[in-house]
C-alpha cells in the first residue's frame, strides 16, 4: 500500500509508484491553476501557451491615473498615493509573477487572444471597483474583464476595425469561442 499527499489530502494506492495515482495528482495540479478552460468544448480548434511571467506590464501609477481620467474618474477625490499603492500591492504579490494564457486557433494566419491573471492583492470586491482602477477607454491595450476574491483577469483588446474578408481566424472569434472559469 502506498500513500500520496497532495494539496490537503492523502491518496491511497495498492502499489508504490502507481502511474494511475501519478496521473490523478498531475490532473489535480492542473486544476489548481487559477484558470480552468476546456479547449475541446470550443467551437474552434484552439491551442494554448501557458506561462508564468514576471510582472512587467506597462503599468505604473501615472498610467493608471491617466487611464482613470480618460474613463471619467475624478482622480482628485482619491487619496494621495492611491495608484502607487495599487501597483505596490500587485508587484508584491506572488513575487511579481502572473499567469499568461495565449490562445491561438490551429489554422493558418490565425490571430491570438491573451488572458492575464494577477493576484487580487488589492482585495477588490466588485468588477466595478476593479474596472475603475484598471479600465482603458482608449483603443488597444489590455482590459479588466473578470475577477474573484483571488484573481484579477485581463484580456487583450481585439482589433475593432472592419475587415471585409478576414484572413484566418480572428482574435474576436477566438475570444467568443472560449469558455473560461476561475478554479
Amino acid at each position: 500500500m502506498a500513500y500520496y499527499y497532495y494539496g490537503d489530502a492523502w491518496y491511497q494506492s495498492q502499489k508504490a509508484n502507481d502511474p494511475e495515482m501519478e496521473l490523478i495528482i498531475a490532473y489535480q495540479a492542473e486544476q489548481m491553476e487559477p484558470l480552468f478552460y476546456n479547449l475541446d468544448s470550443s467551437e474552434l480548434p484552439l491551442s494554448v501557451a501557458k506561462t508564468t511571467e514576471t510582472f512587467s506590464v506597462d503599468w505604473d501609477a501615472l498610467t493608471l491615473k491617466k487611464n482613470a481620467q480618460n474613463c471619467g474618474v475624478d482622480t482628485a477625490t482619491l487619496a494621495d498615493g492611491y495608484f502607487e499603492q495599487i501597483i505596490t500591492a500587485i508587484e508584491g504579490a506572488f513575487q511579481n509573477q502572473y499567469y499568461k494564457y495565449v490562445f491561438t486557433a490551429k489554422a493558418d494566419q490565425s490571430e491570438t487572444y491573451t488572458l492575464m491573471l494577477v493576484p487580487n492583492a488589492t482585495a477588490y470586491k466588485s468588477l466595478e471597483e476593479f474596472k475603475a482602477d484598471f479600465n482603458v477607454c482608449d483603443a488597444g491595450g489590455i482590459y479588466p474583464i473578470r475577477m474573484n476574491n483571488d484573481w484579477l483577469m485581463f484580456g487583450t483588446a481585439c482589433a475593432g476595425a472592419y475587415v471585409e474578408e478576414p484572413v484566418g481566424i480572428t482574435c474576436t472569434e477566438i475570444k467568443d469561442s472560449l469558455k473560461v472559469e476561475f478554479n
